[in-house]
């Protein structure tokens, strides 16, 4: 089937524009990962990281199954399933092109949020936190009171 020029035109701005749309869910992907795992320390790191590993290994394969499956959708139906390279190379120069420009501004916005966020959990479980503590501490000197004995008390 031969195409006009305007036509395929738009198949390859399309074919870029889907490349950035993948960009855009690798940062998604990236960060959910990133919230899931954090830095572990002590007697369970190393338990911890291969669950890491692992979980990128996931995450990057449902990533690249999305690209492939939404890939050949797409060359499906805009080249009526004719394999065109220059669409695939397009998607791939897409995904570089918002990696390099859009994705990193959209990377940090989304570290921002994600410090914001820890902040406000913290927080609340501080809230949460404060009137258990001061609860267990009144009972441990009731108790102190009527055993006669010292016991440990919930300190800051």
């Amino acid at each position: 089937m031969i195409y006009a020029a305007h036509s395929m035109a738009i198949v390859l701005l399309l074919s870029a524009l889907l490349g950035m749309f993948f960009g855009l869910v690798f940062d998604a992907m990236r960060f959910a990962r990133e919230l899931i795992t954090m830095k572990m320390t002590g007697k369970y790191a190393r338990i911890f990281s291969a669950f890491s590993f692992l979980l990128t290994f996931v995450f990057d394969l449902f990533f690249f199954s999305f690209c492939g499956m939404a890939l050949s959708i797409f060359l499906f139906y805009t080249n009526d399933g004719i394999f065109r390279l220059s669409s695939v190379a397009l998607t791939i120069i897409g995904f570089c092109i918002y990696r390099m420009t859009l994705g990193k501004f959209i990377y940090a916005l989304l570290k921002f949020v994600e410090k914001i966020f820890k902040k406000i959990v913290i927080f609340s479980l501080k809230a949460i936190a404060f009137p258990i503590k001061s609860v267990y501490n009144i009972l441990v000197k009731v108790s102190e009171r009527i055993s006669g004995t010292k016991s440990g008390s919930c300190q800051k």
